[in-house]
């Protein structure tokens, strides 16, 4: 003989619940892989991807021969920083923000 016993939800039997998939977690996770799954078919290497930022961000490799030109026309807020000497550039792709390495 089974027993099915019902029980109430963690919520309900006032327990704190710790959500790991927000309905805005997941919403950041679609935005980041459609730009990870464009950037690639734009011949770009990604190196990394940090989904768990209120804005995500993917860096991508890239050799000196490899124009950044296609990026930059289909991105927007472009702009550059230098740290400890090094030059990258940043651009908002498909609402993620896309770093690379300037050579």
């Amino acid at each position: 003989m089974s027993v099915l016993r019902m029980v109430k939800p963690a919520e309900a039997q006032g327990e704190i619940v710790h959500k790991i998939l927000t309905e805005d977690f997941v919403a950041r996770l679609m935005l980041l892989n459609r730009a990870l799954r464009e950037l690639r078919k734009m011949g770009y290497l990604v190196a990394c991807s940090l989904g768990t930022d209120v804005v995500p961000e993917i860096i991508i490799t890239r050799d000196s021969e490899q124009s950044i030109t296609p990026l930059l026309d289909r991105a927007s807020g472009r702009f550059w920083t230098t740290v400890n000497g090094q030059k990258y550039g940043h651009a908002i792709f498909e609402g993620v923000d896309v770093m690379w390495e300037e050579s």
